[in-house]
């Protein structure tokens, strides 16, 4: 919902180099590679609507690095506006599942 709005703007919110798991899979493979995933951890995480639209606000997460005030600012109003609208408050709890995995990449020589 955020991202849609500030690409709706003219701001490319990709990072540098492959943008999916599918394009390194896909990638990996075309270059003859074996791939295995090893899950690190997995757990649960839960928080508030309003400590993630804080994240945001504070420029936490490096999507937000790049993003020019005069759009950036408008885009924290315009979030925080949506979910409010969507979810009535933002002390709402959310939970996600939060999981950390490490792929081993091999090519045979």
């Amino acid at each position: 919902m955020w991202n849609s709005w500030v690409t709706a703007q003219g701001i490319d919110m990709r990072h540098p180099g492959v943008q999916s798991r599918a394009d390194l899979l896909e990638e990996l493979q075309r270059m003859s590679a074996t791939l295995t995933e090893f899950e690190v951890v997995r757990y649960t995480h839960a928080y508030t609507l309003r400590e993630e639209l804080e994240r945001y606000q504070t420029r936490v997460y490096s999507d937000t690095w790049k993003i020019p005030e005069a759009i950036f600012e408008p885009s924290v109003q315009e979030l925080h506006a949506r979910l409010i609208r969507d979810y009535d408050s933002l002390d709402k709890e959310v939970e996600d599942e939060v999981r950390f995995a490490i792929d081993m990449v091999r090519f045979e020589s």
